[in-house]
């Protein structure tokens, strides 16, 4: 599982700053180094400041953390997938994958076959 310091490592990288220009004196960059490898943990305040000086939203950073709704949204975007691209055979596969024929993904490609 993903840590927020994890998370701010790999965000800190994919926006190609070092340590210090990540804190950007926020936090002290030595406590910064203790979030990122989990000794510490950092306030949400702080998180919010460090998320907001560098225009990283809420949603963008905490989707990750959201993992046990990934596959329903995996799901849902295969289904729209081949609906939109009109892949009868893709739909029986996603139908027939399904395990319960009550839930909502199973009624949508079922109403989409018809």
């Amino acid at each position: 599982m993903v840590t927020i310091g994890q998370q701010l490592k790999t965000i800190r990288r994919i926006l190609n700053l070092n340590q210090a220009q990540m804190c950007a004196g926020i936090l002290s960059e030595s406590f910064y180094s203790k979030v990122e490898r989990g000794v510490s943990d950092v306030s949400f305040t702080k998180l919010l400041a460090l998320l907001n000086i560098h225009n990283i939203s809420l949603y963008d950073f905490f989707e990750t953390f959201d993992e046990e709704n990934l596959p329903n949204v995996k799901l849902k975007k295969e289904i729209h997938s081949a609906f939109n691209n009109r892949d009868i055979s893709q739909l029986r596969k996603i139908k027939d994958s399904l395990d319960d024929i009550k839930s909502v993904e199973s009624l949508k490609v079922n109403l989409m076959l018809a």
